[in-house]
């Protein structure tokens, strides 16, 4: 291949297991990454799932990256509203939000959300959590209608600065199908 794709990237799960979490089921159908993802059946209301980290870890002035999607798009909340969030808290359990989509924002399917952690929060504790000792990262879901089985996922979470695409040369120049490729596989899904 022709071009070459770094991920400065680090993982923060990969919600292959129910292991470290504070909410979720295991579910092994549509998974983007690995063998399995985690999912919630939330019914007219907010539920959070929180990954406790192996120690305190810096988050600021990075990415945080996140796939989730949600099966009953109509009952999801709005942007605004906070219908998609990620969720940080630090080891005193200050915790913040950023919304980052809802059902006038996210047509439906594994998308993989993002958020710039030096953007403010829409919603957070009295006190902000302290973004160089984070102690837990995930995920919020707010719908305002009824669900009978689990209706919103997330699979792997990620935080940095991104991916670093270079290669080619004009006898062997690399193309988009390149970069596809190197993302497509499950071992990848960056």
């Amino acid at each position: 291949m022709a071009v070459t794709v770094t991920a400065n990237l680090t993982e923060l799960w990969d919600a292959d297991t129910i292991t470290g979490w504070s909410a979720g089921a295991l579910d092994a159908e549509v998974m983007v990454e690995g063998t399995g993802n985690l999912g919630l059946k939330v019914s007219s209301a907010t539920s959070t799932a929180v990954f406790t980290l192996a120690g305190a870890t810096d988050l600021s002035s990075n990415h945080i990256f996140v796939w989730m999607m949600v099966t009953t798009l109509t009952s999801l909340d709005t942007l605004a509203n906070g219908g998609l969030r990620i969720r940080v808290e630090d080891g005193s359990g200050n915790n913040g939000e950023w919304y980052v989509g809802g059902k006038d924002t996210y047509t439906g399917g594994y998308k993989n959300f993002v958020i710039d952690t030096t953007r403010p929060f829409n919603n957070k504790s009295a006190t902000a959590p302290t973004m160089t000792a984070i102690t837990k990262v995930g995920v919020v879901f707010k719908t305002t209608g009824m669900a009978s089985s689990l209706n919103c996922f997330w699979d792997i979470g990620r935080y940095g600065t991104g991916l670093t695409i270079g290669g080619g040369t004009d006898a062997d120049p690399g193309t988009f199908e390149d970069i596809y490729q190197a993302d497509v596989s499950t071992a990848n899904a960056w």
